[in-house]
């Protein structure tokens, strides 16, 4: 946790755009896979981390847009 809020502080200091924001973020929960010593649950967070930016984007429009109804 508190690594991704250290990639998070240095990503908005530096101006970066949410797409480069959010790759770190993704890079840094793949090197969290790494950690699962069960193969399974490893392909399992790599399944999770591997959303593309464009697919992250529309999930959370469509939350955003849930909570607003």
């Amino acid at each position: 946790m508190r690594n991704i809020l250290i990639v998070f502080s240095v990503m908005v200091v530096s101006a970066c755009s949410q797409q480069q924001a959010y790759q770190a973020m993704q890079g840094n929960q793949q090197r969290q896979c790494d950690k699962h010593t069960n193969h399974q649950d490893y392909l399992t967070c790599m399944d999770q981390a591997d959303v593309s930016f464009e697919e992250y984007q529309r999930q959370r429009q469509a939350l955003l847009e849930g909570d607003e109804q």
